[in-house]
């Protein structure tokens, strides 16, 4: 059986998997533009994310959970190595019962900071250059994560396993439908992603930017 054919699918998926879930890592410029937000709603996220940001430096467990919907969950960005691997949990809790110092765990031990955020696009790091396009503490409007493609890609070459992608993959869904914000601070190489739900903001996505490890 000629396997030349098999082998270009997952060189492609494979490229694809990069492309999307590397491509902040390894492209200096910013392809995002700046998506406009409105003013009340401006003020209610800077507000919402500082907020947010207090508590997860103190380690408040309740309050975090007080913006996670369990019937969405959220996803972690992770890259222990070469591809980003998302983690689908549905509550904090989760989080916070894991040992250790590495990979999830990291955001036990981990403090965002982020004085005076700035509007602006989304930061992008560049592994070649081992930088950020821009430093400092940003929040905007975002494009799609396009969790359903990640998670139909990392399914495919066996990133992820079946067992997860069925967990996650209606939350991946509704997310990739929701209009997203985000507050990145460079320094600490933390970003979260929140959503308006039924008149709520709601955690959905947090990316542990650890850049480039191979």
């Amino acid at each position: 059986m000629n396997k030349l054919p098999q082998f270009f699918s997952l060189l492609c998926l494979f490229s694809l998997l990069i492309s999307f879930g590397c491509d902040d890592r390894n492209n200096k410029q910013t392809k995002n533009e700046i998506i406009e937000i409105e003013p009340t709603e401006k003020e209610e996220f800077i507000e919402i994310a500082e907020h947010f940001v207090a508590a997860f430096d103190l380690k408040s467990v309740q309050t975090i959970n007080d913006y996670i919907i369990s019937d969405i969950g959220f996803f972690v960005l992770d890259n222990p190595g070469a591809a980003i691997i998302p983690h689908y949990y549905t509550s904090w809790d989760e989080i916070a019962a894991i040992e250790g110092t590495y990979d999830v765990a990291q955001l036990n031990h981990m403090e965002m900071g982020c004085n005076n955020p700035v509007s602006g696009k989304k930061p992008e790091f560049s592994c070649d250059e081992e930088g950020w396009s821009e430093t400092g503490c940003f929040y905007g409007k975002a494009e799609s994560l396009k969790m359903l493609e990640m998670h139909d890609v990392l399914l495919e070459i066996g990133f992820i396993d079946k067992t997860h992608y069925d967990k996650a993959i209606e939350s991946a869904k509704k997310i990739d439908t929701m209009s997203l914000f985000f507050i990145y601070n460079t320094e600490t190489t933390l970003g979260f992603y929140f959503a308006k739900y039924n008149d709520s903001w709601i955690l959905v996505c947090v990316d542990k930017v650890f850049p480039c490890s191979a």
